[in-house]
């Protein structure tokens, strides 16, 4: 259960972030990206969060398989990249 949380928002959009990709002159939903709109800023701070969810929820899976050595391994990576200060959405 924990592990399945971890990931909601960033595999299923919710609809906030659906309607923020519609709009234009003829409005339309822009499916190839849209650079320099007021969300990018926001979105490239909050990258360091994806991976920081990532790192934890391979460390759960590390420890639910008793993977000592794996776990270890995991827990390094997810510490370097709790504390790397410019990755930090802040």
């Amino acid at each position: 259960l924990i592990v399945s949380k971890v990931f909601y928002g960033f595999a299923h959009a919710g609809s906030p972030q659906i309607m923020d990709m519609y709009g234009g002159h003829l409005p339309h939903y822009h499916l190839n990206g849209m650079l320099g709109t007021p969300r990018e800023k926001d979105n490239i701070l909050s990258l360091w969060n994806q991976f920081f969810r990532g790192s934890l929820s391979f460390e759960l899976v590390c420890s639910y398989f008793a993977d000592k050595e794996l776990l270890q391994k995991a827990h390094i990576v997810h510490d370097r990249i709790r504390t790397a200060k410019d990755l930090r959405c802040t």
